[in-house]
Formats: C-alpha cells, structure tokens, sequence
C-alpha cells in the first residue's frame, strides 16, 4: 500500500497520508445517520462535498509549495549575486483554507488556526506543507469514515437498531416511527464503490506527487546539480508516468466517480418524489 511521508529535521512536525483512506484506526466516532434513507444520502453527499474541499485546498498547497521550491532551486544554481531571497510567503488564503474545511474536526482533533505561528512561512518551507498536509489527512479519514458508516447503516439498517436496544423505548412513544427502514444493499455498494475509487485516486496523487517533489528537491551533499544522460532519461521516464497519473485521477473523478454519484443523485430525486 502506497504512502507518502514527509518528515522535516529539527522541530519540524512529520505528516504522513496513507494510500487507503479509510484506515480502521481513525479515533473519530460519529453519530448514527438520520434513520431514512433520503437523509442518509443527504448526509453522504455532503460528507462528498467535504472531501472535494479538502483536495482543493490539498491541490492549491502543493502547488504553491512545488513552485516556491523551484524558484529557489533555479537561483541558487544560476550563479546569482546577492544573498538568495526566500520564497514567496503564505498570502493568508491557503491558511484560511486549510482551517476553514476542517472546523467541522477541529473539536476531535484540536486541529484549526492555532497549528500556524503568528510570522508566515515562506511557501517552499516544508513545515508549512507538512502542517497543511496533516489538515487535509484528518479531514480525509474522517470522510472515509463516514462513509464506510453509511454504507454500513444502508447495507444492514438493523445495525443501528441494535447498537440502541438496551436503552428502553418509552410508551408513549410511536413504534413504527422508530423502525428501522428497509435495507438498500444496492445504495451500501455505490457509496462503498465511491469510496474504493477515492482510495484509488488517493494512492495515484501520493505517487504523483512524491514524483513530482523529487524533481524539485536540491541535490544531496556532494551531488552534482547537473544530471547526466541515465538521470535525464529517468526524468522524462518519471514525467511521463506522471502524465498517465494524472489522467488516471482525472478519469476516476469525472467518470467513474461522476457516474456513480449520478446514481446517488437520481436516487434521491425518487426518494424526494416519492416522499
């Protein structure tokens, strides 16, 4: 299983995303879903919209971060004069951002505004990374989490049920309200389908980018900047598989992704029709 590490020396923070997202050792325990399935796909959806947020803000940090650590590269082995300058500092909105999508975590994970210092770090340092990357990682499991719990709840309704019978029901309460609805086995596979999928496209964007992060680092001590012909060939080797990830991540989130939320979709229409 892929993962992508990135540990910083000294007191700079190690963060770690995994290539499966829904990792079984999340600490997060979430409620039981609305007992009816419109509102469950409800809550689905908007659990889907999360984790879209949470690559943007993902997507934008690291290219912000890869482009900060080529400049500096560039002019430090161009010969420049003059001390080199950092690179440029945060613009206030990946931080926003980065918080912004997570307060809805911030409580179980005491994650939020106060991981940034108060003086900005320059873009191509890689704590300011790492500390974004350990925002987005958060908000990614517990979306994972969630949705293996709906599936779960859609698959077997009885569940839930279950887990409440020893609290006693009052009399005066309505019994068939309670009930537990009729199991959609058909709901619980696209939604843990959907969930395959984004582990997928989580694995390829960790190779791409450990790629990508590999062109743009400096050259170890005592390493040549230049690269010879084998280490060119290695990079349009490495250039080209990134192109194919790439397009990969974009079939799997605009077809067959895109598809099966069609699916979730079209269901709750009927479900708001028939309701």
């Amino acid at each position: 299983m892929a993962s992508f590490a990135h540990t910083t020396t000294g007191n700079a923070s190690t963060s770690t995303i995994n290539g499966d997202s829904d990792a079984s050792s999340s600490s997060v325990r979430f409620p039981a879903p609305p007992k009816d399935v419109l509102s469950i796909l409800r809550t689905f959806l908007e659990t889907q919209q999360r984790r879209v947020g949470l690559w943007n803000e993902y997507e934008e940090a690291m290219e912000g971060h890869l482009r900060a650590v080529k400049a500096e590269k560039d002019q430090a082995t161009s010969g420049a004069n003059g001390a080199p300058t950092r690179g440029p500092l945060t613009n206030g909105h990946i931080e926003s951002t980065a918080t912004s999508s997570t307060e809805h975590h911030s409580e179980s994970h005491a994650h939020g505004s106060s991981h940034y210092d108060s003086t900005p770090l320059p873009l191509s340092d890689p704590a300011l990374l790492a500390r974004i990357i350990s925002l987005v990682t958060s908000g990614l499991l517990d979306c994972a989490h969630e949705t293996r719990t709906i599936a779960l709840e859609l698959g077997s309704p009885s569940s839930a049920a279950e887990g409440t019978a020893a609290s006693p029901t009052p009399p005066s309460s309505n019994a068939a309200a309670s009930a537990p609805f009729e199991p959609r086995p058909d709901l619980a596979r696209t939604i843990g389908k959907i969930q395959d999928l984004e582990n997928s496209v989580l694995r390829k964007i960790v190779r791409r980018d450990q790629l990508r992060r590999g062109w743009v680092a400096p050259p170890a001590a005592g390493e040549d900047a230049t690269t010879d012909s084998a280490a060119s060939q290695g990079k349009e080797e490495e250039e080209a598989e990134v192109k194919e990830l790439d397009a990969d991540i974009e079939r799997l989130r605009k077809e067959d992704i895109a598809e099966l939320m069609t699916e979730v979709r079209g269901e709750m229409a009927d479900l708001q029709l028939g309701g």
